[in-house]
C-alpha cells in the first residue's frame, strides 16, 4: 500500500509513511466467534514465518488450513503430510 492508501485509512503521515515502507508479507489473521476476537491459530505445515494472502504460495496455504482447522475445531494431525480430517480442501480454499 501506499502512503496515500495509508493516510485515507485515517493513519498519520509518519505512521502512513512507516508502513508503506514495510516489506513484510505475513499478516495476523483474527477470528470473530461468540467469544469475541482472538488470532487464528497457527498449526505450522507450509510456512514457518507465518500467514500470507493473495498468491498461490506456502504461506498463503497456512492460513486456508488453519481457518478451517478452527471452524470445524480439529487440531492438526500428528504427522506432518497426513490429512487433517478436514471436510474440504485447503488448497481448493487457498484457491478461491
Amino acid at each position: 500500500m501506499t502512503v496515500e492508501d495509508w493516510l485515507a485509512l485515517g493513519w498519520s503521515r509518519t505512521e502512513a509513511e512507516q508502513h508503506a515502507l514495510r516489506r513484510e508479507t505475513t499478516v495476523e489473521v483474527l477470528v470473530a466467534d461468540e467469544d469475541g476476537v482472538r488470532p487464528l491459530r497457527h498449526f505450522v505445515r507450509h510456512s514457518t514465518t507465518g500467514f500470507e494472502w493473495g498468491h498461490m504460495g506456502s504461506g498463503c496455504a497456512e492460513p486456508a488450513r488453519c481457518i478451517p482447522l478452527d471452524h470445524y475445531q480439529l487440531g492438526p494431525s500428528s504427522h506432518q503430510w497426513e490429512k487433517d480430517g478436514l471436510l474440504v480442501s485447503y488448497q481448493a480454499f487457498c484457491a478461491t
